[in-house]
């Protein structure tokens, strides 16, 4: 997938963030995230070809995130890491 490609995605999540958090996922609509990220909407179904897909690849984008940190919290070493010494 191209560079340009994978930007549109990413503002295609960071709007569905944007919009969750600031007006709750009852206002999550296609239109919505296509106009808040400044794509067409035929730009988001491409990439996202229902709100379900959307939201499993915002869900996924989440666990990535906090994941890492919580495998390690349960690893002992409280997010932090293996120890370099």
């Amino acid at each position: 997938m191209s560079n340009r490609s994978n930007v549109t995605k990413q503002k295609l999540l960071d709007a569905a963030t944007d919009i969750i958090m600031n007006h709750g996922v009852h206002q999550l609509t296609l239109d919505e995230v296509a106009k808040t990220a400044g794509v067409s909407k035929g730009g988001l179904l491409y990439h996202y070809p229902s709100k379900e897909a959307l939201m499993i690849a915002e869900g996924l984008g989440i666990l990535n995130l906090v994941l890492p940190v919580h495998v390690a919290a349960l690893d002992g070493d409280g997010g932090r890491g293996p120890d370099p010494r």
